[in-house]
């Protein structure tokens, strides 16, 4: 039996955003007087925003509570994302080619809605996936 169905994951997947949130990341916590180790870093990789900034306000006593440090994460990081930006080599025909099949397919992330929307239409790919789901959905 062939390939029924493939979900996609977004970011350093179909677009090569990661240094995108670990610059924006880096930032909001340098201006709250934190610095993350790499160790630290990658801990969270794959995390939501909400959990991450939760762990990191409480393990580091941040003086702003972690809904402010998310809010002020997700303008920032909106303001990056919008950019234009090449989606990753290969993925276009990729798409074109499960389109073409009739395969389904659909995309993972643990970035915020709005996150996937921004990057998804700076690299032209949002017209690909009807099937979207966030990690803030789970």
């Amino acid at each position: 039996m062939g390939i029924e169905a493939v979900i996609f994951d977004m970011d350093g997947v179909r677009a090569d955003t990661e240094p995108i949130h670990v610059q924006s990341l880096k930032a909001l916590l340098a201006e709250n007087d934190c610095e993350l180790s790499d160790r630290e870093m990658s801990e969270f990789f794959g995390s939501t925003d909400e959990y991450m900034l939760k762990i990191i306000a409480r393990r580091h006593q941040l003086k702003k509570s972690p809904q402010l440090l998310l809010a002020e994460r997700e303008r920032r990081l909106m303001r990056l994302l919008e950019k234009p930006m090449a989606p990753m080599p290969g993925v276009l025909p990729l798409l074109k080619g499960l389109m073409q099949s009739k395969c389904k397919f659909a995309l993972a992330s643990s970035s915020s809605p709005e996150a996937i929307k921004i990057t998804l239409k700076s690299t032209g790919l949002s017209g690909f996936f009807k099937t979207i789901v966030s990690g803030n959905q789970v």
